[in-house]
This record gives C-alpha cells, structure tokens and sequence, in this order.
C-alpha cells in the first residue's frame, strides 16, 4: 500500500527552506592565519581543565568562554561570550541576496553541550543593525485628501 502511495503521490522538493550562506571563518585554522575580517576571537576564560598523562598519550581537556567580537557593516561592533568544549562550536550564516537577505543581518548558530547544561546554550539568534533603514513613505492619494476633514468641517 505505501509503494502505490509513494508512487501516486511523489515527494515534491519544499519552496520553504532557504539554503543558507555559511561566512564564519574555518576555527580549524591556526588563529594567526585566521580570517578575523568579520568575526574575532578576543580571548579565552577556562571554566574546566582536565589533564591526564598515561605515558605515550597526553590528554589536554578545557572548556571556557570564548569572548567574541562580531563587526556588522555599518559599523556597529557585537561582543558576546560564548561557551565552548573542545573549541568553538559555533557557525555564522547569511541568508543569501537572491532569497531576499541582506548583508547586514546575521544568524548565529550554537549547539548546546550536554555536559555543561548551566553553562552552555543553544539556538539561532539573529544580529540585524541597531537602525534598520527608514522605509519608504506612501504617496497621499487624492482621495485621502479630500477625505481629510478641512476646518470648517471640524467646526461643525
């Protein structure tokens, strides 16, 4: 029964999800080759150490805050604090000009740690400019003119 569904009813791909752009830099990388251009890595507060040494293998534990800076294009500078085991476990994303994104809005994505649960936090928050752009104003229409009450009309 659910092949004859599958077939007379096929998946259709979903206009609802966006691909978005990732643009955070690769925290692989050795900081000093690091692009910090758009987001830095100030420092780093250690929260947790674990050191273990079993002859031939060394072990070097540490999870801590990673104070960051974000710089938005207007000018505007983010600075945040972020929780992290065993680096930086977080992704910077843009939704891309021809799905209706704009260059100065930003989502951060952090996945939570399950063994930090008062530390660390997860989810997607949004970073837009603190002054969004003014919108356009409408046109008064010739009608809404002379609509408008004139004053003798609101002496009545």
């Amino acid at each position: 029964m659910s092949k004859e569904i599958d077939r007379k009813y096929p998946l259709k791909p979903s206009n609802r999800f966006i691909p978005m752009q990732e643009i955070g830099p690769d925290f692989g990388v050795a900081p000093e080759k690091r692009d910090t251009s758009l987001l830095k890595c100030l420092g780093y507060a250690v929260v947790d150490r674990e050191e273990e040494d079993w002859g031939l293998i060394k072990h070097h534990y540490s999870a801590g805050f990673y104070n960051m800076e974000l710089y938005l294009p207007g000018g505007d500078t983010l600075r945040f604090r972020h929780f992290g085991a065993l680096g930086i476990n977080l992704e910077l994303f843009r939704v891309p000009r021809a799905y209706g994104g704009r260059d100065d809005v930003f989502f951060i994505a952090q996945e939570p740690n399950a063994l930090y649960p008062d530390l660390s936090t997860g989810g997607v928050y949004v970073v837009r400019p603190r002054h969004l752009p003014p919108e356009p104003q409408a046109k008064p229409s010739r009608l809404g003119a002379l609509l408008q009450p004139t004053s003798k009309q609101a002496a009545r």
